[in-house]
C-alpha cells in the first residue's frame, strides 16, 4: 500500500511486493449535517479489470475503514452509476447499503 494523505483528503495505491499497481482509491474526510460529524467520502474505488476479483477492493476499502475510524468518522459513503452493477454487488456485499438517489445537472 503506497498512501499520500492531507488532513482532508487521500489516495492509496494497492501495489504488490513487486510494485505492480491493482488499484486505487481517492476520497475526502468531510463534516456532515446528516451524519452529525466526520464522514469519509470515497470518490474513486478502481481496480484493474484483469484484478478484480481478486481481492484489491476488498484490501482498499479495508484500508480506508481502518483510516476513517482513526480520524473517528461515523460512516464511509460512496456514489456509483446505475449501469455499474457489477460494482454496486460488490459494495453491498462488502457492507454498504443504498440509502439515497443521486442526481446531476448536465451544464
Amino acid at each position: 500500500m503506497t498512501a499520500y494523505a492531507d488532513a482532508n483528503s487521500f489516495v492509496f495505491f494497492a501495489l504488490d511486493d513487486a510494485g505492480n499497481y491493482h488499484g486505487l482509491c481517492h476520497g475526502s474526510y468531510i463534516e456532515t449535517f446528516w451524519m452529525t460529524g466526520c464522514t469519509c467520502y470515497v470518490a474513486s474505488l478502481i481496480t484493474n479489470k484483469e484484478d478484480r476479483g481478486k481481492g484489491y477492493g476488498k484490501f482498499l476499502l479495508d484500508y480506508v475503514k481502518e483510516k476513517s475510524k482513526e480520524k473517528d468518522c461515523k460512516a464511509l459513503i460512496l456514489d456509483s452509476g446505475l449501469p455499474r452493477v457489477e460494482a454496486h454487488g460488490f459494495y453491498e456485499h462488502y457492507g454498504f447499503a443504498k440509502n439515497c438517489y443521486g442526481f446531476q445537472l448536465v451544464l
